[in-house]
């Protein structure tokens, strides 16, 4: 988990800040995105890890749409 966060952590980080605009809420949606991994790790295998963008990008979305 740890190589996964450091591998992929920055650049995800950059994309939700780009959605959203805020660096607090931009930190805190990238940890609901690994603690999302996280509790559900055994399940996840290297070929899913293409999905982090999008669900990164969907959790930005999400937190923008709720926020009006």
């Amino acid at each position: 988990m740890e190589i996964l966060y450091d591998n992929y952590s920055s650049a995800l980080f950059g994309v939700i800040h780009r959605i959203v605009g805020k660096e607090d809420t931009a930190e805190e949606l990238l940890q609901e995105a690994f603690l999302k991994i996280w509790n559900n790790f055994a399940q996840y295998d290297a070929v899913k890890v293409v999905y982090l963008p999008g669900w990164s990008i969907s959790a930005g979305i999400w937190r923008l749409k709720k926020s009006f």
